[in-house]
């Protein structure tokens, strides 16, 4: 008998490469993706995609028009029946992941798209567990090492982002024992380690495409000392880990900080990329606040493609404790593989799509 499946956040890059994993891994479910109406278009490509390359999910995927923002999640009388009576999981993915949008979009989408889904959780007969994807930054700019267990530690937040994803979080944690709850905090996500696939080239993404337009020999800026490390997961390690840790361990309730324990230091990155590139670069080492006023010079940040918003993760002291991942992982074969060993899958892609990335990033 199949199990049905609620998942917001399809067509989204993790949504759908979290569907192919849970369906490679436990074939029963089958899943109901709501959808904004905006990317009914897309999210039907998609569709067809992932049922000509998974044909085991033929027939398993519907599309629910719907909006998170809304009361019910703006399903139709026929959908909210169908979810209400027949759901048993739900997954909410849906956010807005931008680091400069303002805040009164990033709220209405982050906070109260989620408790909107909360409350249609609340209205779910044959409900069973809920999986709500956050963020390791919701830990905003606290120093030092972050444990999976905390939250609210008096941190105040870089961008609108990561507070209404703390905020949304806070929502989620409130009813973590009544709708048996499991929360995954993912660091920043990067593509297939072994394929380097990816929907965008944000993140990391950003240097790397500085670094390629600049060039061969040049001197190029480190934000501070070099020496704190940045969070990098590839996309593969994510969904493998939330599809074993969502139905082969009893973690409701448990918080899981899919992080690399192993980090490496925004040089380290750097120096991979450059050498990767074939550049030849001196790397500079200044302060993030003449690194923050410089990119204010107008058209400085659209020139080098790297935007403002990003300059305080390069050089910033903390380390994500993942001690409950680790623990709950031992055995399954799942880990993080080294950023070494798969960056240049990662500059493979790039170069085959950056001409068609250019192309319609031009159009905007």
């Amino acid at each position: 008998m199949p199990v049905p499946v609620f998942m917001t956040g399809f067509p989204g890059f993790i949504a759908t490469s979290l569907i192919k994993k849970l369906h490679e891994n436990y074939s029963e479910f089958e899943f109901l993706c709501l959808v904004q109406p905006k990317f009914k278009e897309l999210a039907e490509t998609h569709l067809k995609e992932i049922e000509t390359s998974v044909p085991g999910l033929k027939g398993r995927l519907k599309l629910l028009l719907g909006d998170i923002t809304e009361t019910n999640c703006a399903l139709s009388a026929e959908d909210f029946l169908l979810v209400t009576e027949t759901v048993q999981d739900v997954w909410h993915l849906a956010a807005i992941y931008d680091l400069a949008i303002p805040r009164d979009p990033a709220y209405t989408v982050n906070v109260v798209g989620t408790r909107n889904v909360l409350n249609l959780i609340s209205k779910i007969k044959t409900f069973k567990q809920h999986f709500y994807i956050s963020t390791a930054y919701v830990s905003g700019n606290r120093k030092g090492t972050i444990y999976e267990e905390e939250l609210d530690a008096g941190q105040s937040f870089r961008n609108y982002y990561e507070e209404t994803k703390y905020l949304a979080e806070i929502e989620v944690k409130r009813t973590v024992r009544q709708y048996k709850t499991t929360i995954f905090r993912p660091a920043i996500t990067v593509g297939d380690s072994v394929t380097g696939l990816t929907q965008k080239f944000d993140g990391p993404y950003y240097p790397l495409r500085t670094i390629d337009k600049l060039p061969k020999y040049f001197a190029m800026v480190q934000v501070g000392s070099g020496k704190n490390t940045i969070n990098l997961v590839p996309v593969d390690f994510l969904v493998s880990a939330m599809a074993f840790l969502a139905t082969k361990v009893q973690g409701e309730g448990k918080i899981y900080h899919l992080t690399d324990p192993n980090p490496l230091t925004q040089k380290e990155i750097l120096t991979l990329f450059i050498e990767k590139l074939g550049k030849k670069f001196i790397l500079i080492p200044l302060p993030e606040f003449m690194v923050n006023a410089a990119m204010k010079i107008p058209y400085l940040s659209e020139v080098l493609g790297l935007p403002r918003q990003t300059v305080a993760y390069f050089d910033h002291p903390h380390r994500y404790d993942c001690s409950n991942t680790l623990a709950d992982l031992k055995g399954s074969g799942i880990s993080v593989p080294r950023f070494k060993d798969y960056a240049g899958k990662l500059i493979d892609f790039y170069h085959l799509k950056k001409a068609e990335f250019l192309k319609k990033q031009a159009m905007f």
